[in-house]
């Protein structure tokens, strides 16, 4: 019957989707999905339920799944991306890049696959999609075969791309559910047609119930043909992955040596005008004057101006207590040049890095780390460049690493080394790409920046002081390109010479590539502030740079970027006195050094100012509440949510009693709250009933003792009175006889249908559904109003 919540019903088919669901885990490495995907078929299940109880149109029901579900799936996975909670075409944008690095997973690798960011939000989009689609049919629709599509779908994405014949239980566990899905729909549907069984003496035998016949029939039917579906995969072989797509299904499914493809793209603005005050990262260093944390390496240049990520090979899970890659190199590389170095350039240094609210798969670690302790159930992965990323979360590590900071006189003689490099695997191609179209305004800049004759080195020093010169701006605001333009984005920075961090680190790494010097750019952090021996970082002090190559010593960091936002150049990108060069005039007049690193490295920017709590708009403010705290006021909601109809029902109760004009209203309001209340217990009874024929319809069906017979007999009575006795007659309120007839019924029952009838109540339903219909026709009714004026 429409207009029912149907629990059973919906838990029923809740579990048959993940049953069908169940193959897709041997697809992967871990259970990271599993938690959101539960949380979404709880929400999608809970709003069914609500909702059927509320509209009788199936399509409405599922209607209102699709909008809560995909407004969760929003608030869990792009909540920054959100106009107060709502989505826009920027949150659009952010899911898409996520589901983007899902199909590079899907494609890079076979299984068992890592569980990454866009895998979780893809299966949690399965699961909105299976989970409501086996709702509607199967429980507001009544229709459980068509719902055995869904769950055939959803198998099929995890049948179809495993590259070896999955267990028997697989298939056996969501066919049973969907079976038992067919029998109570067949059951519940062969009872509404009308069938008398004679009633027999008791000692006859009570004839066989016809539709306990049909389901035994049914099940037994069923099982053989389960069981025949299951021997007859065994004897067809493993068809190959052709389903979803030739991913996760191909080779072989020891990959121990796999990657994993991971889209970044680089755009700042955001985070650099983010206003929020509110810590993104708290931590702790050994190391005075810690350097920027590195969160990605990007090296491929796109021609929108944007650097992404390109995984370098090979990549592994980091081992609790197992070196970083990076360490090995770090130690083979300097352990001959310590001794040329002062012992402030050589520190061992250690970071506890404690509530973090960076989102995965990114994590903040100082450059030369060579250890990381994660917190247990975080996986990580290394890839070859250094970058680390963490499947999940991690609100707090640990990092070991070595901060050296070389002399420039060493990195000059990077000019002549010749000898083993243990750094040469991580350049790639892609560490020289110029784009083509910007060559003639970086040769340009060139000619400007750096004197003739000038080796690796003393050109990297010379573009770096170049683009920290006054004749560069730092803004967020970029300069606007005139109409119809098609310049690219670097030529338009050099010829306007304004813009921020993102600008100045791709125009150094371009100029570097064309003078012949592997570059690459790292985004990350500025080290922050430090408040009682604890380092602040906030979202505002996002930063670029570039590294560039210099051999053996692997990649050095430089910062073209004005110091008025990143402090002074690195120590070491500085020209040794032996070595100064007298710069031309036009180059001299544009080489100011900015030498000091001021408190709040964020001051002079004007999109980076502080923004006091006071001075933060609604919007801001809901943007820096914590994800625990929305789920604290989710659970709140939902026990709000659950409390409504009781509440309703025991106000309209008590209002109905008020209103009462004399003690016979009020004996006919506690007798239809009686019949109500009863047939909320499962017990309905016929509106058509006269009171003492609902005594013998309750009596019969709800099997009452004597003592409540006896009382319901009162009851009946009483309302006989207020009916049809003269006016005036004096009749006892039958609360009492009311509430023992119920309690007697109410504990007849079983707990769930108990449960249901608390949370559930028609009174309740039926005061919201009368609120609905009153604010539907709202409209209608104000217009008759002002027509009826307009007569007048």
């Amino acid at each position: 019957m429409r207009g029912q919540a149907r629990w059973s019903d919906a838990l029923l088919a809740a579990a048959a989707s993940w049953a069908a669901m169940l193959p897709i885990q041997t697809l992967l490495r871990s259970l990271a999905w599993v938690n959101p995907a539960l949380l979404i078929t709880a929400i999608v299940v809970v709003t069914g339920v609500l909702a059927r109880t509320v509209l009788r149109n199936w399509l409405a029901v599922a209607a209102v799944q699709l909008l809560v579900g995909v407004e969760s799936i929003v608030l869990m996975y792009a909540r920054d991306e959100t106009w107060y909670g709502l989505p826009h075409w920027g949150t659009v944008l952010a899911l898409n890049e996520i589901l983007v690095e899902a199909r590079e997973t899907i494609q890079a690798y076979a299984a068992p696959a890592p569980t990454t960011p866009g895998i979780v939000l893809t299966l949690s989009l399965l699961t909105l999609v299976v989970v409501l689609a086996v709702d509607a049919l199967a429980v507001s629709r009544r229709s459980p075969g068509a719902a055995g599509l869904a769950l055939l779908s959803a198998y099929l994405v995890g049948a179809a791309n495993s590259s070896s014949t999955l267990r028997w239980i697989h298939f056996l566990l969501p066919a049973a559910l969907w079976l038992l899905m067919l029998a109570r729909a067949g059951t519940v549907g062969l009872r509404r047609w009308a069938s008398v069984l004679p009633r027999t003496p008791h000692t006859q035998a009570r004839p066989a119930d016809p539709v306990r016949s049909f389901a035994r029939t049914a099940g037994v039917l069923g099982s053989v043909v389960a069981i025949g579906a299951i021997v007859l995969a065994a004897v067809v072989p493993h068809f190959p992955t052709r389903y979803l797509a030739d991913g996760l299904g191909r080779g072989t499914i020891d990959r121990a040596d796999g990657t994993v493809t991971l889209s970044t793209t680089l755009d700042l603005r955001a985070s650099l005008e983010n206003p929020s005050s509110a810590p993104l990262l708290r931590y702790r260093t050994s190391v005075g004057s810690p350097s920027p944390l590195r969160v990605a390496v990007l090296e491929d240049y796109r021609p929108d101006g944007q650097f992404r990520q390109r995984p370098q090979y090979p990549a592994r899970n980091v081992s609790k207590g197992e070196p970083l890659q990076q360490q090995e190199a770090i130690s083979s590389t300097w352990v001959r040049y310590l001794d040329d170095l002062p012992e402030e350039a050589k520190r061992a240094g250690t970071l506890s890095a404690t509530g973090s609210r960076l989102a995965k798969p990114q994590i903040a670690i100082p450059y030369g780390a060579t250890r990381l302790t994660m917190p247990e159930g975080v996986e990580a992965i290394e890839f070859g460049e250094g970058t680390v990323q963490v499947l999940s979360r991690a609100e707090s590590y640990d990092v070991e690493y070595i901060d050296i900071a070389p002399t420039p006189e060493l990195l000059e003689q990077s000019e002549s080394y010749v000898g083993p490099d243990p750094w040469a695997e991580t350049v790639e191609d892609d560490s020289l790409l110029v784009e083509e179209r910007a060559r003639p305004a970086i040769a340009e800049a060139l000619a400007d920046a750096v004197p003739e004759g000038a080796n690796r080195f003393e050109t990297a020093v010379a573009i770096q002081d170049w683009l920290r010169s006054p004749v560069f701006t730092y803004d967020t605001q970029l300069a606007p390109l005139p109409e119809g333009s098609d310049v690219d984005p670097i030529t338009h920075f050099l010829q306007t010479r304004v813009g921020y961090c993102q600008q100045f680190a791709t125009a150094m790494i371009m100029m570097a590539r064309e003078r012949g010097i592997p570059a690459r750019m790292v985004i990350g952090y500025l080290p922050g502030r430090l408040d009682r021996g604890e380092w602040e970082v906030r979202a505002s002090d996002a930063h670029a740079w570039p590294e560039l190559y210099f051999p053996p010593f692997g990649w050095i960091r430089f910062d073209p970027t004005p110091g008025s936002r990143s402090g002074a150049a690195p120590s070491w990108a500085n020209l040794p006195e032996s070595t100064a060069t007298t710069w031309s005039a036009s180059t001299s007049a544009s080489a100011t050094r900015s030498s000091t690193r001021p408190v709040n490295p964020g001051q002079d920017d004007p999109g980076t100012q502080d923004v006091t709590p006071a001075d933060r708009t609604l919007r801001q403010r809901i943007a820096a509440i914590s994800a625990r705290t929305w789920i604290l006021l989710a659970l709140g909601a939902g026990v709000l949510s659950m409390l409504v109809l009781p509440v309703t029902s025991m106000l309209a109760r008590r209002r109905r009693i008020a209103a009462a004009d004399d003690d016979s209203d009020v004996i006919e309001a506690r007798w239809q709250d009686l019949v109500a209340r009863i047939g909320d217990l499962g017990i309905k009874t016929p509106p058509t009933l006269t009171p003492r024929q609902v005594h013998s319809h309750l009596t019969q069906a709800a099997v009452l003792d004597q003592d409540t017979a006896s009382a319901l007999r009162r009851v009946v009575s009483a309302v006989e009175v207020a009916r049809y006795a003269a006016p005036g007659t004096p009749v006892a309120d039958p609360q009492p006889d009311v509430d023992a007839v119920f309690e007697s019924v109410d504990a007849s029952r079983s707990p769930s249908v108990r449960l249901r009838a608390r949370l559930l109540p028609y009174a309740g339903r039926a005061a919201v559904r009368s609120l609905v219909q009153r604010v539907t026709n709202l409209p209608a009714r104000l217009g008759d109003e002002l027509r009826h004026r307009g007569d007048e």
